[in-house]
């Protein structure tokens, strides 16, 4: 009877200890924690997740952006799409979620986007994953500073965001 009472207790402590299911880290260190130490030059790592109309109502009410090219869909069929589209700074989210939790990790902090192009429109129901590829990693007594390119790629294999980020970044 005590093993009966015990198991229910250990399924949900096991399920909060997995990773998420939308998150699959490719680095090139199979040993590297996010976090407690500091990334190598062509370390890199992913990110998956699908879109929904949601995410367009969240990022309206977070930024008041009510453009009706994301709230509309008469206009946006207008505007020869088949709907409304996921607000760019959405897409930058993602990435920058990316950049938080897999690598360099947390205790990471965005200190520049450049060179950054929106290509192609995401719709509810993409299914997106975003890369980021370390190219140069710079250390001082201060700080170390991470230069990456970030990629997010829909469903299709089309590119639909491109660009250059720096991270500083202070390992645990």
């Amino acid at each position: 009877m005590l093993f009966l009472v015990i198991i229910p207790f250990l399924l949900p402590l096991t399920a909060i200890a997995q990773p998420a299911p939308d998150i699959d880290v490719a680095c090139l260190n199979l040993f590297y924690e996010p976090g407690k130490q500091l990334p190598k030059v062509g370390m890199s790592a992913s990110i998956t997740r699908t879109f929904t109309a949601d995410d367009i109502l969240q990022g309206t009410l977070l930024t008041g952006d009510e453009n009706p090219i994301h709230t509309d869909s008469s206009y946006a069929t207008d505007m020869g799409l088949p709907g409304p589209i996921i607000h760019g700074f959405t897409l930058i989210g993602f990435v920058s979620r990316l950049i938080a939790e897999k690598l360099p990790g947390p205790g990471s902090m965005a200190s520049g986007l450049n060179n950054v192009e929106f290509l192609r429109p995401v719709f509810p129901g993409d299914t997106l994953t975003a890369t980021a590829n370390i190219t140069e990693v710079r250390t001082n007594s201060r700080t170390n500073t991470i230069f990456m390119t970030a990629s997010v790629i829909n469903q299709n294999g089309k590119v639909v965001l491109r660009g250059d980020l720096n991270v500083r970044y202070q390992p645990r």
